[in-house]
Parts: C-alpha cells; sequence; structure tokens
C-alpha cells in the first residue's frame, strides 16, 4: 500500500516515491492508459493511408482533423490518469467512474493549460530562431554587399544557431511551468492559476526540479527512442517491399506501441506527481513557517 511522504525528499527519494506510487496505482490505471493509447488508432489508420509519395490535400486534411480530435480525446485520459494517480498519492478514495467524472470535469482546464503550455515554449522557440536568423541576416548583406547568396545562407545558419540557443530557456520554461497539469487536474486550479502555481513552488528549488525533470524526460526519450528504432526497420522493410503497410508494421503500431504507452503514461504522470507533490509540501511548509516568523 503507497504512503504519502509527510517530509520533503531528496532527489532520489522523490524518483524513488514516484516508481512506488505507479506501482501501488498501476492495477487501477491500466485499463485507462489502454483505453487512451487504442483511441490513438484513428492516427495510424488515416497516416497508413497516406500516399507515401504524392499525398494529396484531401488526405493531409483528413489527417490533421483526425489528428486534432484525437488530441483533444487523449487529453481527456490523461487528466483521468492524472485524477486518479494524484487521489491515490493522497490517500483519497477514488472509483474508476470517479476519476472518469472528475477528468472529464478538469478537461477543459488541462487542455488549456496544455495548449498554453506548448504555445510558451514554441514562442521561446520561434522568437530565437526567428531573431538570431535575422539578425546574422542582416550582417551577411551588409558585410557581404548584398551578395545573392550569403543572406540566405547565412539565415539558414541563424536558424539553426537559433534553434540550439533556444533550448536554454526551452528547459527554463519547460521545468518552472511543469507541474501546472498536475495542478489543473489533482488541485481542480484554473488553467492559469495553475501556471503560477507550479511556477511559485518550483522557486527556489529549480536545480532539483530540473534534475527530475531531466532524470523522467530520460526514461520517456529512451522507451520512444526504442519505438522509434522499431518504426524505422518497419520503414525499411515497407520501401522494401510494396511501400504498404504490412503485418510487422501493424505489430509495432497496434500491439508494441499501445503495450509501451500502458506502461509508460502512467510511470511518468505517478513520477510528475510525486514530484509536484514534494514541492507543494515544501512550499507549504515554506509558507508556514514564514507566517509563523511574521507572528512572533
Amino acid at each position: 500500500m503507497y504512503e504519502a511522504p509527510t517530509a520533503p525528499l531528496s532527489i532520489g527519494q522523490v524518483l524513488d516515491d514516484g516508481f512506488r506510487l505507479f506501482r501501488a496505482a498501476f492495477k487501477h490505471v491500466w485499463h485507462i492508459a489502454l483505453i487512451g493509447a487504442i483511441t490513438t488508432f484513428p492516427i495510424v489508420f488515416v497516416s497508413d493511408q497516406l500516399d507515401p509519395i504524392n499525398p494529396s490535400i484531401d488526405q493531409f486534411a483528413t489527417f490533421f482533423v483526425v489528428l486534432i480530435v484525437v488530441g483533444f480525446v487523449s487529453l481527456y485520459f490523461y487528466a483521468v490518469l492524472f485524477a486518479r494517480i494524484g487521489a491515490e498519492s493522497r490517500g483519497e478514495a477514488m472509483t474508476t467512474g470517479q476519476a472518469y467524472v472528475k477528468g472529464l470535469r478538469r478537461a477543459p482546464a488541462f487542455i488549456v493549460v496544455t495548449i498554453a503550455y506548448f504555445l510558451m515554449i514554441g514562442f521561446v522557440m520561434f522568437l530565437f530562431m526567428f531573431l538570431i536568423a535575422m539578425i546574422i541576416g542582416v550582417i551577411a548583406g551588409v558585410s557581404g554587399g548584398g551578395a545573392g547568396d550569403a543572406v540566405p545562407i547565412a539565415a539558414a545558419i541563424g536558424t539553426f544557431v537559433g534553434l540550439a540557443l533556444s533550448l536554454v530557456p526551452i528547459a527554463y520554461v519547460s521545468t518552472i511551468f511543469a507541474f501546472c497539469f498536475g495542478a489543473s487536474v489533482v488541485d481542480s486550479k484554473g488553467p492559469f492559476s495553475s501556471l503560477g502555481y507550479s511556477a511559485r513552488i518550483v522557486q527556489g528549488h529549480f536545480w532539483r526540479t530540473a534534475a527530475i525533470i531531466l532524470v523522467i524526460f530520460f526514461i520517456y526519450s529512451v522507451v520512444y527512442m526504442i519505438l522509434g528504432v522499431l518504426a524505422a526497420v518497419v520503414a525499411f522493410d515497407q520501401l522494401a517491399g510494396t511501400g504498404t503497410p504490412g503485418p510487422l508494421s501493424h505489430l509495432v503500431n497496434y500491439v508494441l506501441g499501445p503495450i509501451f504507452q500502458l506502461v509508460l503514461i502512467p510511470l511518468v504522470i505517478a513520477m510528475v506527481i510525486s514530484a509536484y507533490n514534494d514541492l507543494r509540501l515544501r512550499h507549504e511548509g515554506s509558507d508556514l513557517a514564514a507566517r509563523i516568523a511574521a507572528a512572533t
């Protein structure tokens, strides 16, 4: 049985607590994660219908619409998982039905905060890429006397440099706002309140939080790198054959992919919630200490 920590934990203890929370919650959420994984099948099916050589506008439009619809449905199931695993982390009784209801109730805020989170990351990336490309392009144009090839080449180099330089602010933004998802569902905060609360609880604990997020990201990336290698093997197999999806492709997309998601998504959410609860405990403890100090 999972027991929630009553005192702040070290980095290693937070990660260990995340694994313990995952083991305790998995028997309650595996079917939710499985259904969530199955709902992504339409994307796989539609992508299989795309002409690999010359896809039509209609095919692209269909794929885009399916991607948006499935994306919203997937976010709903993520909200359900956050609700159920969050309840497990607090020792609160919650049935599967109650988790679905709370996920539905918190889905609008969860979707808005997810869009806002990734828009901020995209804005930072675009800003750096655009500004660096523009600056280097202008410098090349001035120094090259307006030579025809100098500016496009310099702009391409600037875009690459800007992308590389944007990794630092992207890491900063993604870390301080990483717990907006848990706040929006587990603690039922509004989308923008969730972003602000995440920033407040990370304040003063940025580097330890960044280390935890890095480990979670590493676990997630390794698993999907394995899936990527399998997908590359499938793609090579298709190119060497008829170019159409075969049994190997279906095995990866419809069997192995959902199995990976069945385990990986609850694990990542459990580790994020564990880190979130630890920061919340630290934040509330420091607030209580400040109020006591002010009263004396």
